[in-house]
């Protein structure tokens, strides 16, 4: 017991220590910018005024059940040319005894010259696999117990290169350690990479356009990413693979109530893929309705859409649907024998100014169901 707790103190020192730099970091590009920004803003008292919310947290999800700890959340702007950024600490306790400790950030300096965003995050996890293909959709003999630790970190940087384009790089560090299958588990080295663990180290360059009004919930504007992470022994991992992403969003205001929200997103992995870094369906973001993993492969795509009512000031309402499919090879990825699902919510607008709300969704994939609670939108 002794053990447990130093370590969830030594965890929470840690996202402490963290979330300290990254406010001292925020406040010195406020005193670098004050001149200009002053100057731009007039009498706009509101630009320098940080929100600090420190939230009671309680959620629930497929993967996690009941969930509850305290979020920390900072809202700021560093100028009135400059989009809301926004850095949180979270630790949540499970009601499957899961442990998450993420803190995280998105930061835009002055006139949105450079976007730094990343995190780092310690999980201890017992969880369900499901397999590796598309086509385990009888989980009954492919489900089995799961448990595992893991250590990530993440970070970019990024220039703007001209409006809203911008260029950078990017470096993630994934450790799964610990983990624990069924004793007699129908899964081994020979047929699930890093079944014993895995350690990767990745770097890689991100091209991106980003005209989104809000990046906690955009109501218009367009999102497009293009990034790799290359992987390999000389950065300090043990695993040898490549990562591509493609992530296209469009969002549009059909009235002053009524959003929609689109979405194209396409993960390409090649070689030998540690199974907890493989492309996959499911969760509160990507095909909601399926258990996050729930398909799990080298390569995926997922489309999805979803239309947000705000029939008061601070609630709202939404519907969303989507289509996916995970692959091993790449010539597998037509749409046949793809997954669907289909949803609906409510969202409680916390924060009107900042457009930063809570959402409750309930979603139906094929034999597969998920309720979720959680903060932001999905994309």
């Amino acid at each position: 017991m002794n053990k447990i707790a130093n370590s969830c103190y030594l965890w929470t020192v840690i996202g402490f220590v963290f979330s300290i730099l990254i406010s001292c970091a925020s406040i010195g590009t406020y005193a670098q910018t004050a001149k200009d920004t002053l100057t731009e803003a007039g009498k706009d008292t509101n630009v320098f005024k940080m929100k600090v919310l420190p939230l009671p947290t309680l959620y629930y999800t497929p993967e996690t059940k009941t969930a509850f700890g305290i979020l920390n959340l900072f809202l700021f702007r560093v100028n009135t040319s400059a989009r809301v950024s926004a850095i949180d600490f979270s630790i949540v306790y499970t009601q499957r005894k899961q442990l998450l400790i993420d803190p995280t950030y998105t930061i835009f300096t002055h006139n949105e010259n450079y976007i730094i965003n990343g995190g780092f995050v310690y999980s201890k996890f017992p969880d369900y696999f499901f397999g590796v293909g598309n086509n385990q959709i009888d989980q009954t003999h492919t489900r089995e117990f799961i448990a595992y630790k893991t250590i990530q970190f993440h970070n970019r940087i990024l220039r703007k290169v001209h409006k809203r384009w911008f260029a950078g790089l990017q470096y993630q560090f994934y450790k799964v350690f610990d983990v624990h299958f069924d004793a007699n588990s129908q899964y081994n080295e020979g047929n699930v990479a890093g079944f014993r663990g895995s350690t990767s180290s990745g770097l890689g360059l991100i091209l991106l356009y980003d005209s989104r009004d809000n990046v906690l919930s955009a109501s218009r504007g367009g999102y497009l990413e293009f990034s790799n992470l290359y992987y390999n022994s000389h950065l300090g991992g043990n695993s040898h693979f490549h990562s591509y992403k493609l992530d296209l969003r469009k969002y549009y205001t059909l009235t002053k109530k009524f959003t929609l929200a689109t979405q194209v997103l396409v993960t390409i992995n090649e070689g030998e893929t540690p199974f907890k870094q493989m492309a996959q369906l499911g969760g509160n973001r990507t095909l909601r309705g399926y258990y996050t993993g729930r398909f799990r492969d080298n390569h995926a795509w997922v489309i999805q859409g979803e239309l947000r009512y705000f029939l008061f000031p601070r609630v709202g309402f939404a519907v969303f649907g989507g289509v996916g499919k995970v692959a091993s090879k790449l010539g597998e990825m037509a749409p046949t024998d793809v997954k669907g699902a289909v949803g609906g919510g409510i969202r409680v607008r916390m924060l009107r100014k900042q457009n930063f709300s809570i959402r409750l969704d309930v979603a139906s994939g094929r034999k597969s169901n998920g309720f979720y609670v959680s903060v932001a939108e999905a994309f």
